[in-house]
């Protein structure tokens, strides 16, 4: 199963007749069950957070990691802990077609349709997606949710006002305005959403640790956003509409250690400010436009 254990830990998964059925869907579902009943907690956790996604989703490891960051679900050492994660599922075979870049690193798996029912089911009244909601639902005790066009409706009918516990929240349709409250929200994921502006209101969610607005029509990112404090992640890729960009004030985001983009132009000044950065995969160094090599001297 992975992960070391001890003898008695071993000794009852020996005696579990599970593993001496007969070979059948019903079977599979219980040795799943079986070997997620044998995690430590902090694994448990984290493999029912996967039931966000849809199925056949291919999961980031880098998005997971920071999704469960901003809900604060990892300690401060934060991403050599959530790849020990990460990996510890998928030693577990919770995890299934792997994808690695050019150094052998995982970048990406998906969760085998079984397995993902299994998080689903796990997951209880937590998560709310396609596969498990309904009109007439009560959703005042969902944390994380994933809205697209097939459930946006349903969303719509039962959602604003009353998600008070959300805490992360994936919408590829038209649905975000002011309207929802969402003051607990952590994560934010608009990425493919077919949405053109992003409310000022925004810079009201005070708890905000993630927020990706990649592949989107946005054409101005609000300056609000410069309040969130909070805020660990800020992706805009592919963002061909974005004509405005708060670049004097996004080093107000003293938390923020993940920054991706990949337009010269939407590049933030006074980078240096941000001393807890990690991720900066494009600076633009020039006269005109760009800042100065030195600027990154302060970066840890």
């Amino acid at each position: 199963m992975g992960l070391k254990r001890d003898k008695e830990a071993w000794l009852s998964i020996k005696s579990n007749n599970v593993l001496n059925a007969s070979d059948n869907k019903d079977n599979a579902e219980s040795i799943l069950k079986l070997s997620f009943d044998h995690l430590p907690p902090y694994l448990k956790s984290c493999f029912a957070y996967c039931s966000i996604f849809p199925k056949d989703f291919r999961i980031k490891t880098e998005e997971l990691i920071q999704l469960r960051m901003a809900e604060g679900l990892l300690g401060l050492s934060n991403e050599d802990e959530g790849n020990m994660y990460y990996n510890a599922l998928l030693q577990n075979s919770f995890f299934q077609d792997v994808e690695r870049d050019e150094f052998g690193n995982i970048i990406a798996c998906k969760m085998h349709d079984l397995v993902h029912d299994l998080a689903l089911s796990l997951s209880k009244s937590e998560t709310l997606n396609l596969e498990n909601c309904s009109i007439g639902d009560d959703i005042s005790c969902v944390r994380r949710s994933y809205v697209d066009s097939q459930n946006a409706t349903i969303l719509m009918a039962v959602s604003k006002g009353n998600v008070k516990k959300l805490r992360s929240l994936f919408i590829k349709d038209d649905v975000f305005d002011e309207s929802w409250k969402m003051k607990s929200l952590r994560a934010l994921n608009l990425n493919g959403a077919y949405i053109e502006k992003l409310p000022s209101s925004i810079g009201k969610l005070k708890h905000l640790g993630y927020l990706d607005i990649s592949w989107t029509d946005i054409k101005v990112l609000p300056e609000s956003i410069t309040k969130l404090y909070n805020l660990q992640t800020l992706i805009f890729l592919r963002c061909y509409s974005l004509k405005e960009v708060p670049r004097n004030k996004i080093c107000n985001l003293i938390s923020l250690r993940h920054i991706e983009f990949d337009d010269d132009d939407h590049m933030p000044s006074m980078m240096g400010s941000l001393t807890r950065l990690q991720t900066l995969r494009l600076f633009v160094v020039g006269p005109n436009r760009g800042g100065s090599i030195q600027e990154l001297e302060f970066l840890n």
